[in-house]
């Protein structure tokens, strides 16, 4: 049985300040979503589910959702799920809350500025008196997480990683091989093609504030190495030099990419549960559907979604992500089905190595 929800986006659920705070309105998204979840063991028997075996899942902003709610209350188990699935983020990624109390005075000071409202006495006020189409167009320009506001989310994902606060439930968490592809392309302003252009690209995207000068020789370094003798977790299909347009050391700025936001926080996760001695598992997506460059994207961000769900006939895709050649669509249609119940299992028992069973 699978429950999914709505909540709040943007200035109506993710926007920050001393007069939000004082206001008791901060995360109210993060709030949306734990009424959703404390509704499902409540309710769920009525459907003919069991509330004892409430399996949270959710990729990229879902996945960074859901390590929110791991972090929540300094990791205070509310009783609101028995397990997680974070697929490409979770409790310890780079971005959900790493914004500081005085970012988020010049975020709430840019909202105001923008709506009309700076010169109000009763702001909060006035900004229930602007029109939703308005207030939606303002969120284009704030950060799209959540924050840390001193009760439900007292710390930032990086500060927790070193306390290990968490909800103490088995996880199953992964990331694809070239989650840094689409990112990278996103953020790139010229081709990165020596060492100079990709420290210029890793201080320019870097969201923690300014980087020690020898920790960016040192992932220089680093990531250099990767490039010349690859990992199991290295590129891939991706070429280091796919194109001109992006430059020389492009596979080099996509590993890195991938790491910052994603990989390391996945790595932090399942130390964090091994050193508690909480079940933990790790995946790691290494296809290529065919609707996606190889060579400049490879297994990219997103792309193990079809698999997951088994999503065999490509429902809601531009493209077919599973290829048309007969030997190889049956291999894909194989890893479907594999993943797919291989996440079932995690839900029904737990560990997701019974996915080879029969079910009643």
């Amino acid at each position: 049985m699978f429950v999914s929800f709505n909540y709040r986006l943007g200035v109506f659920g993710m926007m920050a300040g001393s007069a939000i705070r004082r206001a008791n309105a901060t995360n109210l998204g993060l709030h949306d979503q734990r009424q959703a979840l404390a509704w499902i063991p409540e309710n769920i028997g009525a459907f003919g589910g069991d509330p004892s075996r409430v399996t949270v899942m959710g990729e990229s902003a879902g996945a960074l959702s859901i390590g929110c709610h791991l972090l929540a209350y300094k990791g205070r188990d509310d009783g609101l799920f028995g397990a997680a699935i974070t697929q490409s983020g979770g409790p310890f990624s780079a971005d959900p809350v790493g914004r500081n109390y005085t970012e988020q005075e010049a975020d709430f000071e840019l909202v105001l500025n923008t709506t009309g409202c700076a010169d109000s006495n009763t702001p909060l006020d006035c900004l229930r008196g602007v029109p939703a189409e308005v207030l939606n167009e303002v969120s284009a320009l704030l950060p799209p997480f959540f924050v840390v506001d001193g009760q439900l989310l007292p710390n930032s994902s990086i500060d927790s990683s070193q306390d290990r606060p968490f909800v103490r439930v088995p996880l199953l968490t992964g990331t694809t091989r070239n989650e840094g592809t689409s990112f990278t392309q996103e953020s790139l302003t010229s081709p990165i093609n020596t060492d100079r252009d990709f420290q210029t690209f890793m201080r320019s995207v870097w969201g923690g504030g300014p980087i020690r000068g020898d920790l960016v020789q040192e992932w220089t370094r680093l990531y250099q190495e990767e490039v010349d003798d690859p990992s199991a977790g290295g590129l891939g299909t991706v070429k280091l030099n796919p194109e001109p347009s992006v430059g020389a050391l492009y596979g080099k700025a996509t590993l890195w990419m991938g790491d910052m936001i994603f990989v390391a926080g996945r790595r932090f996760a399942n130390q964090a549960w091994a050193e508690q001695s909480v079940p933990s598992y790790s995946y790691l997506f290494d296809t290529v559907p065919a609707s996606v460059d190889a060579k400049t994207l490879g297994a990219a961000h997103y792309q193990e979604i079809p698999y997951v769900f088994g999503n065999t006939r490509g429902n809601g895709w531009i493209q077919d992500p599973f290829p048309k050649e007969p030997d190889q669509r049956r291999r894909h249609l194989e890893l479907a089905e594999i993943m797919s119940s291989m996440w079932i299992s995690f839900a029904v028992t737990h560990p997701p190595n019974f996915h080879q069973g029969s079910w009643s």
